[in-house]
């Protein structure tokens, strides 16, 4: 078999920016709202206050649902209790209706660096 050029409509992929092959791979991997995930993380302490923030940190976000992760088992009540508020803070900064939901969960990780 001899070699041939390839045919000149097939033409090479333009190179992405980082940011736009980090959503292609969030969306093939499902690995939700890359832009809103970034936002929150930027705007955490500001959204949620200086004292929910030094406890509950934001882990995933997909489908509407944030997954926060919390250094305490006390803390998870807590999320709860401020389900509502939270939401409303989110979605205030995110745009009305992107959190639907946030599930906390315990990670005892996160006491390994404190007193």
């Amino acid at each position: 078999m001899t070699w041939k050029p390839l045919p000149a409509e097939i033409k090479e992929p333009e190179p992405l920016t980082l940011r736009d092959a980090v959503k292609e791979w969030a969306r093939e991997f499902s690995a939700g709202d890359v832009d809103a995930f970034a936002t929150i993380l930027r705007e955490w302490p500001t959204i949620v206050g200086a004292d929910v923030a030094a406890h509950v940190f934001p882990h995933t976000l997909r489908d509407g649902e944030l997954i926060v992760d919390v250094d305490d088992p006390a803390w998870v009540s807590h999320v709860g209790f401020l389900g509502e508020q939270l939401k409303t803070n989110l979605n205030g900064v995110l745009g009305e209706g992107a959190i639907g939901a946030i599930k906390a969960r315990l990670d005892p990780t996160l006491r390994r660096g404190r007193a």
